[in-house]
């Protein structure tokens, strides 16, 4: 019973903090950080969420406001709040509020991908098909666009069409062009249809 009060009350706190962030004056989103403060405290994992946006987005207003953000966004991550992930690896990719990283972008981007936000999955995918960060695979970023044109993905479903059109890069070679090449590297272009 006492684990439904704190949810209940964390939920009354976030939608307080909700109606004053709303004013967007100093003064009301000071306010709304510390009822936010209070429902984190809960355990609540929204809130801290919401508290890495509410920091990031008033950072002239709090003291060390990108290293709360951080912080909070972080707090969230680690319970596995895959919005909260996919936040990180954008960060860390681009160096914003955080030393750039791509090691840590990708130990994020992953997290979020194998908790199943599409969002991430499709990011993902493009960062395996660029090689961007990361080792270039066609194969792993076909596997993680694939799963978000079979969840009705509209972008993943756009790329993984673009992907199937393409042309392939290389050519398997028959083992009939194996079999018949002559010394010279020529395929004996008669005996090779004989035995097709």
């Amino acid at each position: 019973m006492f684990f439904k009060d704190k949810k209940l009350k964390a939920a009354e706190l976030r939608s307080e903090a909700w109606h004053l962030y709303q004013e967007k004056t100093p003064s009301s989103i000071r306010k709304a950080a510390k009822l936010l403060l209070k429902a984190a405290d809960y355990g609540d994992v929204l809130a801290m969420y919401t508290l890495g946006q509410l920091f990031e987005d008033n950072l002239e207003l709090f003291e060390n406001a990108g290293t709360e953000s951080i912080k909070w966004y972080t707090a969230a991550a680690n319970q596995d709040w895959a919005w909260a992930q996919l936040k990180l690896a954008k960060l860390y990719e681009t160096g914003g509020l955080v030393t750039q990283s791509n090691e840590e972008s990708l130990h994020w981007l992953t997290k979020a991908a194998d908790n199943g936000l599409l969002d991430a999955q499709y990011e993902l995918g493009l960062r395996y098909l660029e090689g961007r960060g990361i080792e270039q695979s066609y194969d792993k970023a076909t596997h993680w666009i694939k799963l978000t044109a079979d969840a009705g993905y509209k972008p993943g479903i756009a790329k993984l069409e673009e992907l199937n059109a393409r042309p392939r890069k290389t050519k398997i070679p028959s083992i009939y062009d194996e079999l018949f090449e002559d010394l010279d590297g020529c395929v004996l272009e008669k005996q090779k249809d004989t035995y097709k």
